[in-house]
């Protein structure tokens, strides 16, 4: 039987207070669609990873690491799975703009856990109906024509930034979002052979993740490969080299 998400997590000393304010906020906007989330952590191994992610992004950026994600973030990440962007901005204490920053690098890293350790996903409840973007174009005084306008792929666009000679820093800039984000944009690329590994992570680099892979092909998750690989090599180079090994 499918777990289901029926408690209701509990607030932690200063973030909670910072997070009390931000879930006033949500009243008048998305709070309804928020799920509830167990207050157990139901899988540990993948909470080990997205802490050590936030704490690696938060040491890079200099930041506080709640301002990166907050603890009761990773905690509806970690028992609800979600698998899209979608059921990602459902989480609570996590956005839009969250998902904008870092979806993809999220998303990646929970697919993987659950692909990696055969998961079964816990029900989520089905969202409100969705507004659709629309834009009124008037073609008559007498005759109004709604025209759906479709949204274009973020990978694409970071793909095409690439491809104007853009490199990851410049793409995250520009874009506004974090540099793991953007790999993660252009990891589809490199798997799909598109993108040569070569022209996003140097050689030496290249050469010293692939050995390592090759040694340790028993390595259970990202967190552990990063910490024998040292802090000269991000986890946006591993997911880009091992992208490139499939």
């Amino acid at each position: 039987m499918k777990q289901k998400a029926i408690l209701t997590i509990t607030e932690e000393n200063g973030e909670g207070r910072r997070e009390r304010g931000e879930g006033k906020r949500e009243r008048g906007g998305q709070r309804a669609d928020k799920i509830e989330v167990p207050t157990d952590i139901l899988h540990p191994e993948l909470y080990k990873q997205l802490i050590a992610w936030r704490n690696s992004e938060a040491a890079q950026a200099g930041v506080p690491v709640y301002t990166i994600i907050q603890q009761k973030a990773i905690l509806g990440i970690v028992n609800l799975l979600p698998v899209d962007v979608p059921s990602l901005v459902r989480i609570p204490y996590f956005g839009k703009k969250g998902a904008e920053k870092y979806g993809d690098v999220l998303l990646n890293m929970v697919n993987n856990y659950v692909k990696e350790n055969n998961v079964e996903r816990p029900e989520m409840p089905e969202p409100s109906k969705k507004k659709i973007k629309e834009e009124i174009v008037t073609t008559k005084p007498d005759a109004t024509v709604i025209v759906k306008t479709p949204k274009q792929d973020t990978k694409e666009v970071s793909f095409s930034m690439f491809r104007q000679g853009m490199n990851i820093e410049e793409i995250a800039k520009a874009r506004e979002l974090v540099t793991g984000t953007i790999a993660g944009h252009l990891e589809h690329y490199v798997r799909s052979g598109v993108i040569r590994i070569n022209d996003l992570v140097p050689q030496e680099k290249v050469d010293k993740i692939t050995q390592y892979l090759q040694q340790h092909a028993d390595a259970p998750s990202i967190t552990l490969i990063k910490a024998g690989l040292g802090d000269d090599v991000s986890y946006a180079d591993i997911r880009l080299v091992m992208a490139s090994l499939h």
